[in-house]
């Protein structure tokens, strides 16, 4: 799940969370389809 911050955080960051158990392999796939998603929205590059 995605979710925007909160407070003062509103509008510059976002949460990754989960329910239940994840594994490596699934941080590396949000992390992967991250970087390619938003640059194509305009935000700064992913490194």
């Amino acid at each position: 799940m995605l979710a925007g911050g909160q407070g003062k955080l509103e509008e510059k960051i976002f949460r990754i969370g989960h329910l239940g158990w994840v594994n490596e392999d699934n941080i590396r796939t949000v992390i992967s389809a991250l970087k390619v998603a938003l640059p194509q929205v305009g935000t700064a590059k992913v490194t």
